[in-house]
């Protein structure tokens, strides 16, 4: 899908993330050639995967040869525009978050609800597995849950916390759906992979902090109705995690948290 938001195009690619390419940046930030500009990037190429995944593209140049091109999400853009330290740089970097948010309110609006999430949720590719929960986390769930832990793996009961503890309170029943969606359970209930394997970079910073939050909740409860009271003091109802991680979501996207309905 292309769009254009005056004075910039920027484009959702297949992944559904917004970019805007080093060719059309490079050009209202006055560079010589789209050349420099790609050297810059190339200089600050540290910052720009730490702040997105970098994306780029082969495609023939006007004189036939392929060249390598840079398709840069709002803050990669951003932190380049600013980068380029020119007179001009701050009021583009102001008109370039404008035109992003523009087209993100402008496309998502008609987005059906399941696809919304998919696409600001799920990576387009698996990523390799590392250790996101602490072996305490796992310890004192079993505890609190009263269940005696296997001597290899956890217990089922321990995925449904997770599910609703952890996902679905930071992303919403839909959220949680597009998850399922995208790592499925086979015949024996067994999923290939864990749910933050299938997470875009971008909502791991959150999931850990909160995986944080819930372990040091668990670690000082003595049991399931203990840890409700807890965690519904810590995460206040009118403050819902969904809020924060799609600040543009339709109204129906957002869904009551768990702690919400234990406190209906």
């Amino acid at each position: 899908m292309t769009a254009d938001i005056i004075p910039f195009k920027i484009e959702r690619q297949d992944d559904g993330e917004l970019r805007i390419s080093d060719v059309e940046l490079s050009k209202h930030l006055g560079y010589s050639s789209v050349r420099a500009f790609r050297n810059a990037i190339r200089k600050n190429i540290d910052d720009i995967k730490e702040l997105d995944f970098c994306t780029t593209a082969m495609q023939k140049s006007s004189g036939g040869r392929p060249e390598k091109i840079y398709w840069l999400t709002e803050r990669q853009a951003v932190h380049m525009t600013y980068r380029a330290d020119t007179p001009e740089a701050r009021q583009i970097a102001i008109l370039l978050t404008k035109a992003f948010v523009a087209l993100r309110r402008k496309t998502e609006r008609h987005l059906p609800l399941p696809e919304f999430f998919r696409l600001q949720l799920i990576n387009d590719q698996v990523r390799q597995w590392q250790r996101e929960y602490p072996a305490t986390f796992f310890i004192e769930l079993h505890r609190v849950l009263g269940l005696r832990r296997p001597a290899i793996g956890n217990h089922s009961n321990c995925s449904h916390f997770i599910n609703r503890y952890v996902y679905q309170f930071l992303f919403g029943a839909l959220g949680l759906d597009a998850i399922r969606g995208a790592n499925p359970a086979d015949e024996e209930h067994v999923r290939a992979h864990k749910h933050h394997q299938v997470l875009r970079e971008k909502h791991m910073p959150r999931l850990r902090q909160h995986i944080d939050k819930v372990g040091a909740l668990l670690a000082n409860a003595v049991s399931i109705s203990h840890f409700d009271d807890m965690f519904n003091r810590s995460f206040p109802s009118m403050d819902t995690q969904i809020g924060f991680m799609f600040a543009e979501t339709p109204l129906l996207a957002i869904s009551r948290t768990p702690a919400q309905e234990a406190a209906r």
